[in-house]
Parts: C-alpha cells; sequence; structure tokens
C-alpha cells in the first residue's frame, strides 16, 4: 500500500527536498507532473500538497527560458532592481541557506508614491507564475489573516 505524504502548504518540504506545488513538483532539478491519483510519484516518494492557494502557473518547457526581460529591469530600475530581484531569487531557497547560515535577511521596499515599487513586486510574483498579486497588508490585517498568509507558503516570497 502506497503512503501518499501529504503537506498544508505550496513550495518547499525541506524535510524531503522536494518542492510541491499546484501542479508540478521538483526534486533534484528534475519536474514531476500529478499523476492521475492526483499526487506526485517521484523517486521513493509520493506526495501532494492539500493547499490550492497559491496557485501557482509554473512552465516546465525549459526551451521557452528566455532572458530577455532582464534588460528591460535594468532599464526601468536600474541597480535597485537587480537588487530587488537577487533578493527574490534567494528567498526562493530561503530554507537551504537557513541551514548553512541560520537566517535570510528581510528585505523593505520603500519610496515615493508612483515610483514603481508595486510594479516591481507584482512583476517578480509574474515571473514565479503568480499573476496580478502585489501581496498582503500586513497592518490592516488579523492576527489569523497573517498567519495563514505565512502558513500558505514555503521558500517562496511574503509580501
Amino acid at each position: 500500500i502506497k503512503e501518499v505524504i501529504t503537506q498544508n502548504y505550496v513550495g518547499y518540504n525541506k524535510e524531503y527536498g522536494v518542492y510541491v506545488f499546484n501542479d508540478v513538483a521538483i526534486q533534484d532539478g528534475k519536474c514531476f507532473t500529478l499523476n492521475e491519483e492526483d499526487y506526485f510519484s517521484l523517486n521513493k516518494l509520493d506526495i501532494k500538497t492539500l493547499s490550492l492557494s497559491p496557485s501557482l502557473s509554473i512552465n516546465t518547457d525549459f526551451s521557452e527560458f528566455d532572458t530577455s526581460w532582464l534588460s528591460s529591469l535594468w532599464e526601468a530600475f536600474g541597480v535597485k532592481g537587480y537588487v530587488v530581484l537577487a533578493f527574490w531569487v534567494g528567498s526562493l531557497f530561503a530554507e537551504q541557506i537557513r541551514k548553512t547560515h541560520k537566517s535570510y535577511p528581510f528585505l523593505e521596499i520603500c519610496g515615493e508614491p508612483g515610483s514603481g515599487k508595486s510594479t516591481l513586486i507584482e512583476f517578480l510574483w509574474r515571473l514565479c507564475g503568480r499573476a496580478d498579486y502585489e501581496g498582503f497588508d500586513a497592518s490592516k490585517s488579523s492576527v489569523a489573516a497573517r498567519g495563514r498568509n505565512f502558513s500558505q507558503i514555503s521558500n517562496l516570497p511574503v509580501c
């Protein structure tokens, strides 16, 4: 009898070293899709997420990989845009970084109204497969809502 491991969040499972998303799982650089029984059958591991939120649309076709957007990011935001991008990419590996260095920093993006803060964050979310999302307003959220936002994901930014 197969035992399917379940997790209540989307993202990285540090116990098994696998990223589990809604319709794709990634382990050791290999992509796995849901099987006909609605779980991921990986190398010696059967796993699925019970969380439906957030739903990320991840492209697993490596032939479509394109970095032409980097020049647009530079033109729009310059060095600051690249710094935020570096932090963002690092946050996708925060658990692995914490395992070695014991912590991962926070990043605060601030600036004048209309300076592009929201545009930059929405763009970075779009790179991760989450369209039309900037984040949630923690100052206007209840304690339960903040906890829910933090517990829905692992190794993804919380904005």
